[in-house]
C-alpha cells in the first residue's frame, strides 16, 4: 500500500490565546509519563459530502478552546501555548479501503499517520493526517502526545472537532479544563527517573496484530470464567473475560509446561483511569494524564481454563486505586503504597517482564461524525512495546484485541487451538463497509 502525502499545511486557532492562558504547567502526573506518542486512526466510507475545507475550519475553531494541542511542549515542565498550531497532511492512498479492513497490516496502517515513526513528532502535541482511499474512503490519522494526554481528553477532542465539522453551530461542543496542575502540583525529582524505553529495547522488533472476539465468543469467555469464579460479584466482565483469556493462552502457548514456574516471574498490569477514584471524582473533561497502573504478580494458581486465578489478582489489585491511592499522588509520592508488591516475591524468585493490558472500551469512540457518518473502524497504531494489549471496541457488540508482542511469541500464540477458537484475525469486510449505510 503506497501513502503520498500531496499537502502539508500548519491548522492554528481560529483566534489567538490569551496571554494569560499562554503557559499550561504539567502536573506531577504528567511529570512521571513517557515521553511518547498515541496513533488512532479512524476509517470512514466513501461519501459525496467530504469537505476537506471543513474539516481544516472545524479544526481551527475547535483549537481555539483546546488551545494546548497547537502548542509545544517545553523542558517536559510547561505547554508553551503559543498557537503554532497543528501539522496537517493529506495524503492519497493508492487502493481500496476494502483490501485494508480484509487483511489489517499494521505495518501498512502506521502509514496512515502523519509520523509513522512517532518520535519524529518531537515537541508537539498533536498532529493529523487524512488520507484519501481510491474508493473515496477517508482514513483520520493522529498521533497525541501521551505525556500530556491520556484516553479521555483525546477522545474528547476528536468527538468535539468532529461535531463542529458535522454542525458549526453545534452546542455539543465541551471544552476542558486544564488546571491539573493545581490538584497535582509539579515536584522537584531529583533522584527519580521516568521509566523509557532504552535505545537498545527501541531496536527490538516487535510486531502488531489485531484479533477480533465476536459477541458470541465474549459471552462464552464470560460464562466460562464466571462459572470458575462463583465467589466473584459482580461476574467478570467482557475486559476482565478478555484479559484472563489472552494471558493464559500466551504462557500456555509461549512456556508449555513451565507455565507456572515462568508466569510468577511477570508483573501484569492493567491501566486504570483515576478520575471516578478520586474523591471527589473527577470529570471526563478533567485534561492531562489522569490514568495510572494496578500491577500484580501472577500466583499462577488453577488452571488456564480459570485463567490462572488472575482476575480475582488484578480485581484486588485496581481497589487498591482508591481516594487514598489519588490522595497520595496529590501529596508527591510517585510510588504509592497500592504500587508496591511486598510480600508478592521470593526472595530467590526473580522479577522478569511486565504483560500489560489496557481498554478504551468504554470511551465514546465511534461518535467522530464529521458530516459523513460514523466511523465504521477505529484502532490504533503498533507501538514500540512488547507485551501490550489494547482491547478497543467496534461498531457491533464485538471487541478487538491489539497485541504487540515480540514475533516469535506472538506467531506461537496465533497457532494456539484454543486461541484460535474464539478469536478470528479479521473483520467481516462487507458488514463494516455498509455498518454506516
Amino acid at each position: 500500500m503506497e501513502v503520498v502525502v500531496i499537502s502539508r499545511d500548519t491548522i492554528k486557532p481560529f483566534l489567538p490565546t490569551p496571554l494569560h492562558l499562554r503557559h499550561v504547567k504539567l502536573s506531577f502526573l504528567d511529570q512521571l509519563s513517557q515521553k511518547i506518542f498515541s496513533p488512532f486512526i479512524y476509517f470512514y466510507t466513501s461519501d459525496s459530502s467530504f469537505n476537506f475545507a471543513r474539516l481544516k475550519k472545524s479544526l481551527s475553531e475547535i483549537l481555539t478552546g483546546f488551545y494546548p494541542f497547537a502548542g509545544r511542549l517545553k523542558d517536559d515542565f510547561f505547554v508553551d501555548c503559543n498557537d503554532n498550531g497543528v501539522d496537517f497532511f493529506q495524503a492519497q492512498v493508492n487502493c481500496k479501503l476494502s483490501r485494508l479492513i480484509e487483511r489489517p497490516d499494521y505495518v501498512e496502517i502506521k502509514k496512515l499517520l502523519p509520523y509513522p515513526e512517532m518520535d519524529d513528532c518531537g515537541d508537539k502535541l498533536l498532529a493529523i493526517q487524512v488520507n484519501i482511499f481510491e474508493c473515496n474512503g477517508i482514513a483520520i490519522g493522529l498521533c497525541f502526545a501521551r505525556k500530556v494526554f491520556d484516553g479521555s481528553p483525546m477522545f474528547t477532542f476528536v468527538n468535539n472537532w468532529a461535531a463542529k465539522a458535522r454542525d458549526p453551530d453545534s452546542n455539543l461542543i465541551l471544552y476542558p479544563k486544564f488546571d491539573l496542575a493545581k490538584l497535582f502540583p509539579p515536584r522537584d525529582m531529583p533522584g527519580y527517573k521516568v521509566v523509557s524505553l532504552t535505545a537498545e529495547e527501541k531496536k527490538k522488533v516487535y510486531i502488531a496484530k489485531g484479533f477480533v472476539f465476536s459477541a458470541n465468543a465474549l459471552a462464552a469467555l464470560k460464562a466460562m470464567y464466571a462459572a470458575n469464579h462463583s465467589h466473584l460479584h459482580p461476574p467478570p466482565s467482557r475486559v476482565e473475560s478478555v484479559s484472563a483469556f489472552i494471558w493464559s493462552r500466551f504462557m500456555v502457548a509461549t512456556q508449555g509446561d513451565k507455565a507456572r514456574q515462568v508466569g510468577k516471574s511477570y508483573r501484569v498490569v492493567q491501566a486504570v483511569n483515576l478520575r471516578p477514584r478520586a474523591n471527589p471524582p473527577l470529570p471526563e473533561t478533567c485534561v492531562g494524564n489522569l490514568s495510572r497502573f494496578a500491577m500484580t504478580v501472577p500466583s499462577m494458581e488453577g488452571t488456564a481454563e480459570d485463567g490462572f486465578g488472575l482476575i480475582t489478582q488484578m480485581r484486588e489489585a485496581i481497589k487498591m486505586i482508591d481516594g487514598d491511592y489519588v490522595k497520595e499522588l496529590q501529596e508527591g509520592n510517585p510510588n504509592p503504597k497500592a504500587n508496591h508488591l511486598d510480600g508478592k516475591i521470593k526472595k530467590a524468585e526473580k522479577i522478569g517482564s511486565f504483560f500489560t493490558f489496557t481498554s478504551v472500551s468504554k470511551y465514546p469512540i465511534y461518535e467522530a461524525d464529521f458530516g459523513f457518518g460514523n466511523p465504521i473502524w477505529v484502532t490504533m497504531g503498533a507501538q514500540p512495546v512488547g507485551n501490550l494489549v489494547i482491547l478497543m471496541p467496534t461498531r457491533s457488540d464485538d471487541m478487538q484485541a491489539l497485541i504487540n508482542m515480540k514475533r516469535d511469541e506472538l506467531a506461537k500464540l496465533e497457532a494456539d487451538r484454543v486461541f484460535q477458537a474464539f478469536v478470528s484475525p479479521t473483520f467481516d469486510a462487507k458488514v463494516l463497509l455498509h455498518s454506516s449505510l
